[in-house]
């Protein structure tokens, strides 16, 4: 890029081709106002990437004026600056988008020794290069994404939003990338936590939602689907008819309800990437909603009071009476429940139920079983009153 003429000669041409746009930057730039000039590029490069720009334009402005004084600007906003051009200037290419972020960023002092702005950065990097498809694009990012999180894991105070948005969507990029389907879910629901929906396109809130979906479903660890229901763009796949299914699917699954489960696996997947997938770890998702069926009623069944008899098991959880112990302890070695096995008596006795997000259903039943137990403790109580008046009464 040819760099020649200076960057107060640079600003005031630019200023008198168009003083509306360049006129206060010229200005702030003569009186070395940096804080309200960096304000000001921020909110430039914001608007051109809202409207657009010819990248030689941008170039041009980075080279021939930002250059010039970029070690006064506050790190975290040059590197948001940079990240912004960047993404102007090689919106099609991310080999080499991810070239001009390593030159302009890569061995800056004022980045390298500030955690947002240094990790900003890396999160950015690891997105271009799993993007270029690269054979080493993998390796790479596997190796900032270990520093990125090191950095973010030695922070004392609070991380600016939009750099612990852009960390955990880059770490979702990453595990997605690598099939891993657990830490996908952790770190893609940490990024829409911390992310408005409003910053997201609608194509990007459904491609989260069914990505997230299935994660939740398909992660071996994962038991707690009520967190991902609470996802808004999760909730938003209920009003939309072509992907209403998916999201009944997800509801089924988290209450155990295997009728419903079935139903929508034989009937109502239309997605081919999707059917795919499901299909493929069909074995797996059966065993989950099996599981999280038989802690539904641990949970919530007043009628068993914590001791679930084996054929009532079997007939809930749509297995064979050999199968229960098998189930129950593949329950307690998840944690989902915690309790004993008697083999003799045929029960289950149920003393600890992970903790889990309650909709309103739940919350009733929860209720239920609180009235059901309280009317067994004044029973129990009306008996020991009984039974005392008869042991101090003198016969």
């Amino acid at each position: 890029m040819n760099t020649a003429g200076g960057a107060k000669e640079y600003i005031d041409q630019k200023a008198v081709e168009d003083p509306a746009r360049y006129g206060e930057l010229a200005d702030l730039y003569d009186k070395r106002l940096w804080h309200q000039l960096t304000q000001c590029v921020v909110a430039l490069v914001e608007h051109w990437q809202e409207t657009g720009v010819q990248s030689e334009e941008a170039l041009a402005f980075y080279y021939r004026f930002l250059r010039d004084f970029e070690t006064r600007l506050n790190p975290l906003s040059l590197t948001q600056v940079v990240i912004g051009l960047s993404r102007l200037v090689h919106r099609q290419n991310a080999r080499n988008a991810a070239a001009f972020l390593r030159e302009c960023l890569g061995e800056k002092a004022p980045v390298e020794h500030s955690v947002a702005a240094r990790t900003l950065y890396l999160s950015e990097l690891i997105r271009l290069l799993l993007r270029t498809g690269d054979d080493s694009a993998v390796d790479e990012a596997k190796r900032l994404l270990a520093e990125a999180s090191s950095l973010v894991a030695a922070t004392t105070g609070t991380l600016d939003p939009a750099v612990s948005s852009a960390y955990y969507r880059a770490a979702s990029d990453y595990y997605k990338a690598i099939g891993s389907a657990g830490e996908f879910y952790h770190h893609a629901l940490a990024f829409l936590s911390c992310t408005p929906i409003e910053v997201l396109s609608e194509a990007e809130r459904v491609e989260w939602a069914l990505d997230i979906g299935m994660a939740a479903l398909l992660g071996k660890d994962i038991y707690n689907l009520g967190e991902v229901l609470q996802c808004d763009v999760v909730r938003a796949l209920a009003e939309q008819d072509e992907r209403k299914w998916f999201h009944r699917l997800l509801q089924a699954v988290e209450i155990g309800d295997i009728d419903e489960f079935e139903r929508i696996m034989e009937r109502e997947v239309t997605e081919p990437r999707l059917q795919e997938l499901l299909r493929t770890n069909r074995a797996t998702l059966s065993q989950k909603i099996r599981l999280l069926c038989f802690t539904r009623m641990a949970s919530f069944d007043a009628v068993y009071a914590g001791k679930i008899p084996f054929s009532a098991a079997a007939k809930e959880c749509r297995v064979t009476l050999d199968e229960v112990e098998h189930m129950v302890m593949k329950a307690f070695s998840e944690c989902l429940v915690q309790g004993s096995i008697d083999q003799v008596d045929g029960t289950i006795t149920v003393s600890r139920v992970r903790p889990r997000v309650l909709n309103r259903q739940d919350v009733s039943k929860m209720i239920e079983y609180l009235k059901a137990w309280e009317m067994r403790t004044d029973e129990m109580l009306q008996s020991l009153q009984t039974e005392a008046q008869e042991l101090i009464t003198p016969s």
